[in-house]
């Protein structure tokens, strides 16, 4: 499973540290066994974030979201599912470069 999504991050103070990031793209899944078919869909994200200022230009950054979307038709030897649904929680730690 992969996700490329535009992800674009809102902070609700001009000066503050807290931010909503939120987007989609599309949602790509792949199975390797023999007969199985991959299939693609839409997914979304959506979360909340927090930066610690470690210097002027570099911050400690931390984020949970949610990420969500359809895979449309997939397929296996065994059956087909149609609409096939995904959720995933995501966090991350990161250093954000501004």
């Amino acid at each position: 499973m992969s996700q490329s999504f535009v992800i674009a991050n809102w902070y609700p103070q001009r000066e503050g540290n807290w931010f909503l990031p939120g987007g989609g793209g599309i949602a790509t899944y792949w199975n390797s066994r023999p007969g199985a078919d991959g299939s693609s869909g839409v997914g979304y994200s959506l979360g909340v974030g927090k930066d610690w200022p470690l210097t002027h230009d570099a911050s400690l950054t931390v984020l949970a979201a949610y990420m969500w979307g359809t895979l449309g038709e997939v397929r296996s030897p065994a059956r087909t599912s149609t609409n096939r649904r995904y959720q995933a929680p995501e966090l991350k730690l990161a250093i954000t470069f501004r």
